[in-house]
């Protein structure tokens, strides 16, 4: 299964991977790079 929007989203099982704004989904923690924005499992954070 794969999804693709805008900067590219990538769906694979429980990863999420974007290339442009750098969102990083490893098991079923969220990571993103450049947006500043920091999340585990279902808990984010929004760092300025």
């Amino acid at each position: 299964m794969g999804i693709k929007s805008g900067c590219g989203l990538r769906v694979a099982g429980c990863g999420l991977r974007v290339a442009g704004c750098g969102l990083r989904i490893t098991g079923c923690g969220v990571r993103v790079a450049g947006c500043e924005l920091r999340g585990v499992g279902q808990v984010s954070e929004a760092r300025a």
